[in-house]
């Protein structure tokens, strides 16, 4: 189930693009992922499927994940890297992401 649910939103991170499933997991875009999987005790991947993958869900790795909730909602890969919302893209003076400078 877990690997379906990476696939239906695109099976890499949506901030750094990190691709490998065992750094990936499901975030709740507008918060509430704790109480969701203390209410459905860990039923979080079948809801989800249920639902029919519905947008107030995304796929971030555990890092970006974890930036989001100790950064008020902001990665500090956004916070470094801003996107042109109108494109999702990298903005022009932003340079690489950070994640993929090797």
């Amino acid at each position: 189930m877990r690997e379906q649910v990476f696939r239906a939103y695109g099976g890499f991170c949506a901030c750094c693009g990190e691709d490998d499933s065992g750094f990936l997991t499901l975030d709740h875009v507008h918060g509430g992922g704790h109480a969701h999987r203390r209410e459905r005790n860990h039923g979080m991947w079948r809801d989800v499927i249920a639902a029919g993958f519905p947008d107030k869900y995304q796929v971030l790795c555990f890092n970006c994940n974890l930036g989001r909730e100790r950064n008020g909602g902001v990665c500090p890969h956004e916070a470094a890297n801003p996107r042109d919302l109108a494109t999702d893209a990298p903005s022009a003076e932003a340079g690489p992401s950070p994640a993929r400078i090797l």
